[in-house]
């Protein structure tokens, strides 16, 4: 099974292969308009899941400190308050899900888990619900470039 770093660099590599190819594709074939696979918002939703998925992996319900979390402490400034509030508001979730189960590990399962977790939280703290904010395609393609991420790790491993 392959390590945090691992993971990290397969993540990363992602992120930034996925904003070339989404730049380039705005360029190649522009952005119907509306809603819809080729609209822009979708491919704006698959760069934030991208990010999403660098940041909160499928490793997220495992024991101790994974990379995932101690990339968080190494933001300058305010990477230790980032770190504390990370561990905190994911420790839920990794209390109610098994490690490389199918609720974590799962592309489909795990990746949408990780998202309904996540806007769970933002509804908590601001109380207004991500569904009726964002754009269905926007959420669509935020699960599709979470779930490359989750994808490429579950390769790894």
């Amino acid at each position: 099974m392959a390590g945090g770093h691992t993971h990290a660099r397969n993540a990363g590599a992602a992120l930034g292969i996925g904003i070339v190819a989404l730049g380039a594709s705005f360029v190649v074939a522009p952005p119907i308009e509306g809603q819809g696979w080729g609209s822009g918002v979708f491919r704006a939703g698959i760069a934030a899941g991208l990010v999403l998925g660098l940041l909160f992996g499928p490793d997220l319900d495992a024991d101790g400190i994974t990379h995932d979390e101690a990339r968080w402490k190494r933001v300058p400034l305010v990477g230790p308050i980032l770190y504390l509030i990370v561990i905190e508001v994911w420790m839920p979730y990794a209390v109610l899900m098994p490690h490389r189960g199918p609720f974590s590990h799962g592309v489909l399962i795990g990746t949408a888990g990780r998202m309904v977790y996540l806007a769970l939280l933002v509804y908590a703290v601001w109380r207004v619900w991500v569904w009726t904010l964002v754009p269905p395609w926007v959420l669509l393609g935020v699960f599709a470039g979470w779930a490359i991420q989750d994808v490429l790790h579950l390769l790894a491993d």
